[in-house]
């Protein structure tokens, strides 16, 4: 997927992720439009200590419905941060506790989003 503005991208959410806990993770399902390319269906997970940095911040409770909602804000923020930045995505991007202090607007950015 080539470098584009985030303005021409589509991020449609598709779901969560079915068992993913098993894996210590969240998964939100996405697919990208970005004109000129074939769709990508991208998958964004956020592991259990970012998921728990989250709850902490947004002021949630850890169990299945916020995480599912926490994994869709986060992850369409996530790609739409990253598809200005990189010249292409992977199939599936790991959101770290590390991720939001290596990226200071991000949780500013989902906070946002969610109305806080």
């Amino acid at each position: 997927m080539a470098t584009a503005a985030a303005d021409d991208v589509q991020i449609r959410y598709e779901g969560p992720g079915i068992g993913t806990e098993l894996l210590g993770m969240t998964q939100a399902n996405f697919l990208v439009l970005d004109p000129g390319h074939a769709a990508k269906e991208l998958a964004v997970m956020i592991n259990d200590n970012a998921m728990a940095y989250l709850v902490e911040q947004l002021g949630g409770s850890n169990d299945p419905e916020f995480r599912d909602g926490a994994a869709r804000v986060a992850g369409r923020i996530w790609i739409g941060r990253h598809v200005p930045r990189v010249g292409r995505l992977e199939p599936v991007l790991i959101v770290s506790r590390a991720t939001f202090d290596e990226d200071e607007g991000f949780l500013p950015a989902v906070k946002a989003a969610v109305g806080q």
